[in-house]
């Protein structure tokens, strides 16, 4: 029996990457585009990447360890996840990643715990909504929604922002909005930019509010959505 494997396509690879920066940058000039260290956490795809302009879109502590020793700057790393590790938190914090809380416990940490040299933390939010409803069949999760973050429709979402906006040493400045979904569809993250855009009035005292809409967008591939449509 042969071992199977994966056989990277290095000019493939750079090729998607390219397509879809340009693709976004011909409508929005403050792009960010970050690699999911969870998709594919080999140090050589990460490198390679990195040398594009990705930044490093890590979900733990180990992953955050692994961005700085490859070569990432943590003002160049967006930390997402439910279990970041308190210690990553606060270094992640306190040397400006972007960061995306994504449940009370953390916002708990942040009402005991100061930053360094009197400096302000700021923090983005993941948010999470009922999608299966405005896209039937389209989403991973389905009518059971998803668990991870704040959730809009019981006041999770609000609720978290009023504890936060009370904490005199912490600025909101994102929304997050990633969900896993089965048709990578257009609707899909019209919906999800939707959403995040319609909460950003609750968010004040922030001159720059990012939106964060995830991954899992089609490209490169025949008779699907391509990276050039998204970004309409």
């Amino acid at each position: 029996m042969k071992t199977p494997y994966y056989l990277i396509d290095e000019k493939k690879l750079v090729s998607n990457y390219q397509i879809a920066a340009k693709s976004f940058e011909n409508y929005w000039s403050n792009l960010l585009i970050g690699y999911s260290f969870k998709t594919n956490p080999l140090p050589w795809i990460i490198t390679r990447l990195k040398k594009e302009g990705a930044w490093a879109e890590v979900v733990s502590e180990d992953e955050y360890e692994l961005a700085m020793h490859l070569g990432y700057s943590p003002d160049n790393i967006i930390f997402n996840g439910p279990v970041k590790g308190f210690e990553a938190l606060r270094y992640a914090l306190d040397h400006g990643s972007i960061v995306n809380l994504d449940n009370f416990t953390e916002i708990e940490w942040l009402k005991t715990n100061l930053p360094a040299n009197g400096n302000r933390w700021k923090v983005g939010l993941r948010l999470n909504f009922d999608l299966e409803n405005s896209c039937p069949g389209e989403t991973v999760a389905g009518i059971e929604k998803s668990r991870f973050g704040f959730c809009l429709e019981n006041g999770d979402a609000i609720n978290a922002l009023m504890i936060l906006k009370k904490i005199p040493y912490v600025s909101v400045c994102g929304l997050h909005g990633h969900n896993s979904t089965k048709t990578r569809s257009i609707n899909i993250f019209k919906t999800i930019t939707k959403y995040l855009a319609d909460f950003v009035s609750n968010v004040d005292h922030c001159d720059h509010i990012y939106i964060d809409i995830g991954g899992c967008l089609f490209g490169g591939h025949e008779n699907e959505e391509t990276f050039k449509k998204y970004p309409k």
